[in-house]
């Protein structure tokens, strides 16, 4: 996982859903839209989505625009998140 470009490396669903719901609440949201996907192939099958945020950062009120990429890859018969990142 990722963000802003500082890796902190593999981390379990848990400690994932934690780190981007303290970011995510740290911010007032503003938009948020899909703005690519992309089944990469492979095997197992992988893929990617950009998702296209713009968001008020608590302290501020200026609207600043975020990406946040999200891998998967399949497994079994379930599309699981590899990677997370979130970038300016």
């Amino acid at each position: 996982m990722a963000v802003y470009g500082d890796r902190t490396g593999v981390v379990s669903a848990r400690q994932t859903v934690a780190a981007l719901g303290d970011f995510h609440q740290d911010h007032q949201s503003v938009t948020a839209r899909v703005s690519r996907v992309e089944n990469t192939g492979g095997n197992p099958p992988r893929g990617f989505a950009e998702i296209a945020w713009t968001a008020i950062p608590e302290g501020t009120s200026e609207a600043r625009d975020y990406v946040l990429f999200v891998s998967f890859v399949q497994e079994d018969e379930a599309w699981m998140v590899s990677e997370i990142r979130v970038l300016r």
